[in-house]
């Protein structure tokens, strides 16, 4: 776990917290609560507000700044605008299962190109990778046929919660927009 929280440049450095978790922090603590900082991939100095919509400057070090960059770098060929709809699994031979650890492997990827056409495209790989998602991934494992209990065991959905507020204080300690800095800094 430390290598990958390395890569992902996990800090819990804030040099600005924002106007949405300065009220959540100064809320706790007037109700006694304890009041954490969360551990996010970005820099200290990160506040750009835009974490929902996919980060503009990069310094959110997403999948798509990390680990398909070096995926890429390592040959990899990443296939976008495709949906995969079945795995080929085939049992691994005794030699196979004790190198690997495991009893079956993909040999082909069945996926369509879009949504808009029906055109099937095979997908034949030494290594394959299922990413669908936490939601998608599972279903596609099973339906495969893997028949593994830990299956999307595990699987936790971070619920969003929208609250509004009235704040009649004209001269707030508060800085910023409701709209600025980070997702949520403080717990």
């Amino acid at each position: 776990m430390d290598r990958v929280l390395k890569r992902l440049g996990v800090t819990e450095k804030i040099i600005s917290e924002g106007f949405q978790n300065q009220i959540l922090r100064k809320g706790c603590e007037k109700l006694g609560l304890d009041v954490a900082i969360v551990p996010r991939n970005s820099t200290e100095k990160h506040y750009c507000g835009s974490c929902s919509f996919g980060c503009p400057t990069g310094e959110k070090r997403g999948t798509d700044s990390t680990w398909l960059v070096d995926a890429v770098n390592n040959n990899v060929v990443i296939l976008t605008q495709c949906k995969a709809e079945k795995l080929i699994l085939v049992d691994n031979n005794a030699h196979q299962r004790e190198e690997s650890g495991r009893r079956k492997r993909c040999l082909v990827v069945i996926t369509s190109l879009s949504n808009r056409t029906r055109k099937k495209l095979q997908i034949n790989a030494k290594v394959t990778i299922v990413a669908c998602g936490s939601l998608k991934t599972p279903g596609l494992l099973v339906s495969s046929g893997l028949k593994n209990p830990n299956i999307s065991r595990g699987l936790h959905i971070q619920p969003i919660l929208m609250a509004w507020g009235y704040f009649p204080e004209i001269n707030s300690d508060f800085q910023g927009a409701a709209h600025e800095g980070e997702i949520v800094t403080s717990l």
